[in-house]
């Protein structure tokens, strides 16, 4: 069995009047962690199962990727940037649902984006997993990248891509004319074809 090594035992108290970062600590828990945090809060590369006891305040800045989370709940519902790829997520629920910035939930296992955010400002990755769906996706992103997954169709794109939409190595692979017919992509279109 792992030790269990909390926030508080391997960072002692903690301000949240400017950037933490506890990456790389080897936390299972984030028990003792400042509820507010100015800017950035960077716990990547840890053990982490669940964000319960993490900042909860608005617009900072998280990135919890690379650790074992199977759940998103603990996070607080409007952030900055939110990266949380690289994870054991099968689901996004629990997670943030306003991102004023870039939101990557990249390399984990989602089978559906249903109960993610509905808001993203920035980009949106959502690659390598097993979508079969994009239905829960925002209706409007900077970049959108959706390869890497299981995709037969687009439904549930975003309606607006304000730069590239990405889509390749799927089951199905789009041309460049599936895509734009499906949503309003203003940059290109990486299809793989």
């Amino acid at each position: 069995m792992t030790e269990q090594l909390t926030f508080a035992q391997a960072m002692g108290p903690a301000a949240g009047d400017g950037n933490i970062d506890c990456s790389n600590k080897g936390l299972t828990s984030l028990e003792g962690a400042p509820q507010e945090v100015r800017w950035d809060f960077n716990c990547s590369s840890n053990m982490l199962e669940s964000l319960e006891g993490g900042p909860v305040g608005a617009y900072i800045n998280i990135n919890c990727s690379g650790n074992l989370l199977n759940t998103l709940v603990g996070a607080p519902p409007i952030v900055g940037d939110f990266n949380c790829s690289s994870n054991q997520l099968s689901t996004l629920q629990g997670g943030p649902m306003e991102v004023a910035a870039n939101f990557d939930c990249s390399d984990n296992m989602l089978d559906s984006l249903d109960g993610g955010p509905a808001f993203v400002t920035g980009n949106y990755s959502c690659a390598n997993n097993e979508l079969t769906s994009l239905v829960g996706a925002p209706a409007e992103v900077e970049n959108f990248d959706c390869s890497g997954n299981r995709l037969m169709s687009l439904a549930g794109c975003p309606e607006v891509v304000n730069g590239n939409f990405i889509c390749g190595e799927n089951d199905e692979l789009f041309t460049e004319e599936e895509v734009r017919e499906a949503c309003e992509v203003r940059g290109m279109v990486h299809s793989g074809i």
